[in-house]
C-alpha cells in the first residue's frame, strides 16, 4: 500500500493533521501506540485498532518516518489539549 493512498489530511478532521484515509484515525494515535504503549508490537497495535489493516498501520508508521515533524506537532498539540481539559475539569470541581 502506497503511503499517499493510505494517509490523508481533511480540513476539519483531527485538526487537519494526517489520518488513515477514509477514517478519522490519526497517524499520531498509531505512532503513540507503536512506540509508547506497545513498543514495536504491530500486532498489539492492530488488536487495539481492529478497524484498520496491518497495511494501513504500516503505512502510518512509514508516513511518520517521512514526516516526523508534522506528526510530532500533532502529538504535542493533542497532549496540550488534554492537559488543558484536565485543568478546566479540576477547576470546575473546585480542586485546584
Amino acid at each position: 500500500m502506497k503511503i499517499e493512498d493510505a494517509i490523508a489530511q481533511y480540513p476539519g478532521v483531527q485538526g487537519g493533521y494526517p489520518v488513515i484515509a477514509g477514517t478519522r484515525t490519526p497517524v499520531r494515535s498509531i505512532v503513540e501506540l507503536y512506540y509508547d504503549i506497545y513498543p514495536y508490537d504491530i500486532d498489539e497495535v492492530h488488536r487495539s485498532l481492529e478497524h484498520l489493516t496491518i497495511e494501513q498501520i504500516r503505512a502510518a508508521l512509514a508516513y511518520y518516518d517521512e514526516q516526523p515533524e508534522l506528526v510530532d506537532e500533532d502529538i504535542v498539540r493533542q497532549r496540550a489539549m488534554f492537559l488543558k481539559m484536565r485543568t478546566v475539569n479540576v477547576r470546575d470541581l473546585g480542586e485546584e
